[in-house]
């Protein structure tokens, strides 16, 4: 099991700030999270039929507190125990 850890938005989503999911690596993990909550799925992937799985911009996902985007992105591998966090884009000024 791998705990994901949800932020602002994500949370109000899901109605928790911390899960527990089965998964192999980040694309299943955040597939399993697209399955089990479609409104979450759509406000973490582009909408366009093209981008085969990509992230929407300034989606920022953390495996044990280092962003995935230096590790092997959406193929980063995951093992029991991994924590992943998972922060929607952040709007100010």
């Amino acid at each position: 099991m791998v705990e994901v850890k949800l932020f602002a938005t994500f949370q109000k989503i899901v109605d928790s700030s911390e899960l527990e999911i089965e998964a192999d690596n980040i694309m299943e993990l955040l597939g399993e999270l697209d399955n089990r909550y479609p409104m979450l799925g759509d406000r973490l992937f582009v909408d366009d039929e093209l981008s085969d799985n990509e992230l929407r911009d300034n989606v920022m996902v953390l495996k044990n507190g280092k962003n995935i985007e230096f590790l092997d992105k959406l193929d980063t591998e995951l093992d029991e125990g991994d924590r992943v966090a998972i922060f929607p884009p952040i709007a100010g000024g």
